[in-house]
């Protein structure tokens, strides 16, 4: 099967109770389908996220999900109104949607890869041949974010995703560019709502926070079946 350009990861996840599930922010969207027993398939396009937040999982429910890459723009109106019509479980038919109504800008694409690998804004404007301002503009343009947003970003991840390290917390802030572990834990808390040492303690937080997103190498796409615990934030 060929991939659309957009698609970063496939996942499936079966819901066998109720319960609560917490989104960490990672620079994606993701068009989702909610199968409720008895009830045709709800599809929605996930929101951008600018912390994490919970949603509320339903009992017996299966969810089928395409992960999109940062910063695609994605015809909303269009892709739910033929997503609606078709099978979750049908990757062959959701791939042609995406293909038709995800769409990668290479502009946007190319700056937000420069972000990532930046250590500032600055940097990364400097590496693209652009003024902060004409970056600023065309990620506003691109993704309703600002650069300062996803560089941010990056170095959150980056820095939780070395959790699962031994490393002492005071040095996974300086080798992730913060300017002390206070520091990173005010990021830690502003995005996440919790601490480094408590995501650091829990495995259900090292689980989250090394899903798919921004900042990520690049990679082919992922096929997954999910089953987080319940949020413990």
């Amino acid at each position: 099967m060929n991939w659309p350009a957009a698609l970063l990861e496939a996942w499936r996840h079966a819901s066998p109770t109720a319960s609560r599930t917490l989104v960490v922010p990672d620079g994606c969207r993701d068009l989702i389908a909610m199968e409720a027993p008895g009830q045709p398939a709800r599809w929605l396009v996930s929101p951008l996220a600018d912390s994490g937040y919970t949603v509320e999982s339903v009992a017996g429910a299966i969810y089928t999900g395409y992960r999109l890459r940062p910063g695609v723009r994605i015809d909303n109106d269009a892709l739910l109104r033929l997503a609606r019509a078709g099978d979750p479980a049908d990757i062959q038919r959701a791939c042609a949607l995406l293909e038709a109504f995800a769409h990668m800008d290479a502009g946007t694409s190319e700056a937000l890869d420069a972000l990532a690998a930046a250590p500032n804004v600055t940097t990364a404007a400097r590496a693209l041949g652009l003024s902060e301002r004409s970056l600023e503009r065309l990620l506003l343009s691109g993704t309703g974010r600002t650069p300062v947003y996803w560089r941010r970003l990056a170095r959150l991840r980056r820095s939780a995703q070395a959790l699962s390290s031994d490393a002492p917390l005071a040095e996974l802030a300086v080798d992730h560019g913060f300017s002390d572990q206070a520091h990173m834990t005010r990021e830690f808390r502003r995005w996440l709502g919790t601490t480094p040492a408590r995501a650091q303690a829990s495995a259900s937080w090292r689980f989250l926070l090394a899903q798919s997103g921004y900042g990520d190498p690049v990679i082919g796409v992922q096929s997954s079946t999910r089953n987080p615990s319940r949020s413990d934030t």
